[in-house]
């Protein structure tokens, strides 16, 4: 115990007092790049006109960012954005690509080199001081995880007994008791299977997919089995073009389908299994103009840093 209380001393603690004071380094960075940015008098007071108030598409301020992700749904203030764009350098991104530099060390993958599978973690960082005693203290081959390990745990994968079985599911992270395993498989015939191919036959005639032609659609279902001797009277009293669902009962609700009112919509979404009051969205369809869209193009293009250019050009 006095052994592992000296470790963490010696690496733990040292290490969170030196990432403690890079992070308070990095604070004081921080609040001087801001100092110079408000000495710059730059950053406008927004003014009393309201044609720039507008809710903006957040994709049109991506190139802020050093990895834009795209969100379509999403609409901010183009009032508080047009000051921040307006405000910071040309070459201003997020996040910092010196801060980015300055974890680099801290991130999980760098220590790659002492795993045999390397798994890209780059949302993981750990402490460099531990990781660089660890590797510096361990020798130039050392791997993880251990290959004499690997080679011990080797016979005791499940897939080294998919003999046994007719249809071998592979599974490298299923591990069995040797011992047992291989007394079972050197006891059973050579031609030995699971399942047993006379137990296999038994069930073939229980196979829903035996009925599929009761049905307009086919869905395959091999894992369900049905008891032949309730359907195969069913079957037999039914007539040759019986269909579930009923064709007639399909053609009742195709004019329901929101599929048949995607011209209304710029992004036409495919929804066959929604059904909607045809009686109502045709009155709609029938009082609105040919080229009418939803959402109103007008709508789309002010919600665009387009107009809010356009406007300041006109302003200026």
């Amino acid at each position: 115990m006095a052994h592992l209380i000296t470790l963490i001393n010696q690496y733990l603690l040292d290490g969170l007092s030196n990432f403690k004071g890079l992070l308070e380094k990095i604070g004081l960075k921080t609040k001087k790049v801001w100092s110079r940015t408000q000495k710059t008098g730059r950053l406008n007071h927004p003014s009393d006109d309201h044609s720039k108030v507008f809710l903006i598409n957040s994709d049109e301020y991506n190139s802020l960012f050093s990895i834009p992700v795209s969100n379509p749904d999403v609409f901010i203030s183009s009032l508080e954005w047009e000051r921040i764009i307006e405000s910071v350098p040309q070459e201003f991104i997020l996040p910092n690509p010196n801060t980015l530099k300055t974890f680099e060390k801290f991130r999980g993958d760098f220590y790659d080199i002492l795993f045999r599978t390397p798994v890209l973690n780059p949302k993981i960082f750990v402490d460099p001081q531990i990781w660089e005693s660890i590797i510096s203290n361990a020798p130039n081959d050392y791997i993880l995880p251990n290959p004499l390990l690997e080679k011990i745990f080797k016979s005791m994968e499940a897939d080294s007994y998919h003999s046994i079985f007719s249809t071998p599911i592979k599974s490298p992270q299923i591990f069995v008791d040797s011992e047992v395993w291989d007394t079972i498989k050197f006891s059973v015939p050579n031609n030995y299977l699971l399942p047993n191919p006379f137990t296999e036959i038994t069930f073939k005639s229980m196979e829903s997919g035996l009925y599929d032609l009761l049905f307009s659609t086919k869905t395959p279902t091999p894992n369900i089995f049905v008891d032949y001797k309730v359907w195969e009277p069913i079957k037999e009293i039914l007539t040759r073009d019986f269909k579930i669902p009923n064709p007639k009962s399909i053609q009742i609700f195709e004019p329901m389908t929101a599929d048949n009112y995607n011209s209304l919509f710029v992004s036409k979404v495919y929804n066959p299994e929604v059904l909607v009051d045809h009686q109502v969205l045709e009155q709609i369809k029938d009082k609105v103009p040919e080229e009418y869209l939803l959402p109103n193009p007008l709508i789309m293009e002010i919600t665009s840093r387009k107009y809010i250019r356009k406007n300041n050009i006109q302003n200026t």
